[in-house]
């Protein structure tokens, strides 16, 4: 069985060679301590619209740096006054950020994608593939304000969460509440 690698082998002559930090990065990224290549393609998900933003589509991409090149974390590329942004206004302990891909050049000039980065996978993310430019500036301002409206959406949707648990778990508290002579919070008129 195959278990992730793919049976092409980077030469004996690559393998054995000094390489810099950056190169040895790319080599064990793209393949094994055995010289075997990593199977593992970058999949582009289906788009979807997030809510209420429906004028904006996405893809949630896997294994996005064997297809792009990463860029840089939009607060890297630009003047911002922050890393991030909360996904969650109780804990604040999970951040996203906007992102920029390269993807190759057409016609000479390179093409940017903006990005937020996925907090819970490595090598994943959500681009903007409808907002391409040759700009690299402007990809990093663009995945910023992608990254405030995806923070946003989130929060929104822990606040809800949190307020429907809280919800549920008063209403099995007052269920399980043992009757008290025949009372149990009725109230005569």
């Amino acid at each position: 069985m195959n278990k992730g690698y793919a049976m092409a082998r980077m030469p004996e002559e690559i393998m054995r060679k000094e390489h810099s930090a950056r190169v040895r990065e790319y080599l064990t990224r793209k393949y094994s301590e055995f010289g075997f290549k990593r199977e593992r393609p970058i999949m582009y998900n289906p788009e979807w619209e997030p809510k209420p933003f429906q004028r904006e589509r996405y893809r949630w991409v896997e294994n996005v740096s064997d297809g792009l090149r990463h860029v840089g974390a939009s607060h890297d590329l630009v003047r911002l006054r922050h890393t991030g942004w909360y996904l969650d206004d109780e804990f604040q302990d999970e951040t996203v950020h906007g992102e920029v891909y390269q993807m190759p050049a057409r016609g000479g000039v390179a093409r940017y994608v903006p990005a937020v980065n996925d907090p819970n996978n490595d090598d994943c993310a959500v681009l903007d593939f409808h907002s391409v430019t040759d700009d690299k500036e402007e990809a990093a301002r663009w995945a910023d304000q992608m990254a405030e409206n995806y923070a946003e959406r989130e929060r929104e949707y822990q606040a809800e969460e949190r307020e429907r648990i809280e919800q549920e778990e008063a209403e099995e508290e007052w269920n399980n509440k043992p009757v008290e002579a025949g009372f149990h919070g009725h109230h005569a008129a």
